[in-house]
């Protein structure tokens, strides 16, 4: 099977879900996940070609956007962010 290349598009695009979920279930765990675990993660478990670890900050900052623009939809529709 062939490996995905580690483009922003496809980085953006195949990790940005994986990495919320594994994320979610680091906070639930209260423990963390470096780049260099989410970077063999992707490798093993979604099948991309050999990553660079900082290159997992463009699904980081994508899902960085998305909390962003979740937040301001929210306040503009005059609801509060979930106590934590």
């Amino acid at each position: 099977m062939a490996k995905i290349p580690d483009t922003n598009e496809n980085l953006k695009k195949h990790a940005t879900k994986p990495l919320m979920q594994w994320l979610i279930d680091a906070a639930k765990r209260r423990r963390s996940i470096t780049y260099g675990e989410a970077k063999r993660r992707l490798e093993a478990e979604i099948g991309f070609s050999d990553i660079f670890p900082t290159r997992v900050g463009i699904p980081a900052g994508a899902l960085m956007s998305i909390f962003r623009t979740n937040g301001q939809k929210r306040r503009r529709n005059g609801q509060r962010n979930a106590p934590c």
